[in-house]
């Protein structure tokens, strides 16, 4: 079992399908260095953790006003956390990573 924490050491899942299966322990609001953030993140996933088509800005190449990536709530620990909305591609927003 590995567990998926923060950079401060708080628990955000125990198991990737804790991780996947919609709400979270703990909201991710700190980036790689520890300091706090609040807006959207890149996920390309909905709320339900599913790869809608075409949500990932041509998997994170394109920067077109036209297209559009699904983002979710940084900080948030609900369903909102991976799905909350599409911006367009242009849009700058933080991305998730995630070690499997």
């Amino acid at each position: 079992m590995r567990s998926r924490a923060r950079v401060d050491g708080v628990s955000i899942a125990n198991l990737w399908s804790e991780l996947v299966s919609g709400g979270l322990r703990s909201g991710i609001s700190l980036d790689e260095t520890g300091l706090q953030h609040d807006g959207s993140a890149w996920t390309a996933t909905s709320s339900l953790n599913e790869q809608p088509q075409s949500s990932s800005c041509a998997d994170w190449t394109s920067a077109s006003i036209l297209g559009k990536g699904g983002t979710g709530n940084v900080g948030g620990n609900g369903n909102g956390w991976s799905g909350a909305a599409d911006l367009p591609c242009a849009q700058l927003a933080r991305l998730y990573c995630f070690e499997r």
